[in-house]
């Protein structure tokens, strides 16, 4: 009896592994997936958007598309080329790119053609990244205009607002054309030093900056006038007028420049009997209402006729004398003849009643 009952359980043993055996080595369903597409976030360095779909079937081998309506059939068939479910294709950018609005981003519709004559439709919006935010600037030297220089390099400052991670900044000499890299660095901003041609006139400057991808980018042109020559100056004449409170310094002449028709800036020191300077130099950006051109104001070689007015605030008493420079656009200067301050009295003027 326990004989039996041991065969019985045998053969139930051997039939149960005999069962799993073959449902194993039965072939399993393959799972079926469904199509999906993604559009890039985007536009490449080529002008084109990366499409990438999975989960096709591999009869796949033709495409249309279109932004924002289903493509009609006035829209030519392309091809395609399937690898096991995946594909890739470019399309052209939507053509209102420019007026990008994250509310209301562009969809692109894709039609697939099955050999069968299937059609598989697809649909899915253009998520722009975030555009890259950078300032770019060339900076000055001390006491020259923006866009004017007299060094023999050139100072950028770059401002990483957003996404920049690098960039280069390329110059022309004369026989070749420098290109010099930056990088960012996680650093919040850049002020780097370049070497500029050794000619004056004219440098045009290329910057550019992108982020993770080469074609988040922002790139610009900057003109830069490079003047190293002093400007001339010719029949001057100079006085300060203590008539009134404060005194004025009158000047006029012919100034005479490559770059600039009349004088951009000048600086004033006071000197003591004794030659000493007092207090720092007063350096002072002309505007318009304090420089004019007595004639019109044309670059020539015999200079323009200027005449200038300034304000000089408050004259020292130990002041004897006024030393005085004009500058050129670029930061170059030419001194005048010291004027000699006859009368440094102070007068103070009591209004009125009623005037």
């Amino acid at each position: 009896m326990l004989l039996s009952n041991h065969r019985r359980s045998l053969w139930i043993t051997c039939w149960g592994l005999v069962w799993m055996l073959l449902l194993l080595t039965q072939p399993t369903a393959a799972q079926s997936t469904q199509p999906q597409m993604q559009v890039g976030d985007h536009i490449m360095i080529t002008g084109w958007i990366e499409v990438t779909f999975t989960g096709l079937p591999l009869t796949i081998d033709k495409i249309r598309w279109s932004w924002n309506q289903e493509p009609t059939d006035e829209v030519s068939w392309r091809w395609i080329e399937v690898e096991d479910g995946n594909a890739t294709k470019w399309v052209d950018p939507p053509s209102d790119y420019n007026n990008y609005d994250p509310e209301a981003p562009p969809i692109l519709y894709v039609q697939l053609l099955d050999l069968d004559g299937t059609i598989i439709s697809l649909n899915a919006p253009f998520i722009r990244a975030r555009p890259i935010e950078v300032t770019m600037e060339l900076l000055p030297p001390e006491r020259a205009m923006s866009g004017y220089t007299n060094q023999n390099h050139v100072n950028v400052r770059l401002v990483n607002i957003f996404g920049g991670k690098q960039g280069y900044l390329a110059i022309p000499h004369p026989d070749e054309l420098v290109i010099h890299d930056f990088f960012f660095n996680d650093q919040p901003a850049l002020q780097p030093e370049y070497p500029l041609p050794t000619l004056e006139g004219e440098i045009l400057i290329y910057v550019a900056v992108w982020g993770e991808e080469t074609a988040n980018s922002k790139s610009d042109w900057f003109s830069l006038i490079r003047d190293i020559t002093p400007p001339t100056l010719t029949h001057t004449q100079a006085d300060v007028d203590t008539a009134d409170t404060p005194a004025r310094l009158v000047m006029s002449g012919r100034f005479a420049d490559k770059y600039a028709p009349l004088p951009y800036a000048i600086e004033w020191e006071f000197v003591a009997s004794d030659g000493s300077t007092i207090g720092s130099p007063v350096f002072h950006v002309l505007s318009e209402t304090e420089v004019g051109a007595i004639t019109t104001a044309v670059l020539s070689t015999e200079g323009t006729l200027y005449q200038l007015q300034v304000t000089l605030d408050t004259i020292p008493v130990q002041a004897r004398m006024l030393q005085v420079r004009l500058f050129d656009r670029a930061g170059n200067s030419q001194a005048i003849e010291p004027i000699q301050l006859t009368n440094t009295s102070h007068t103070v003027h009591i209004p009125f009643v009623g005037r």
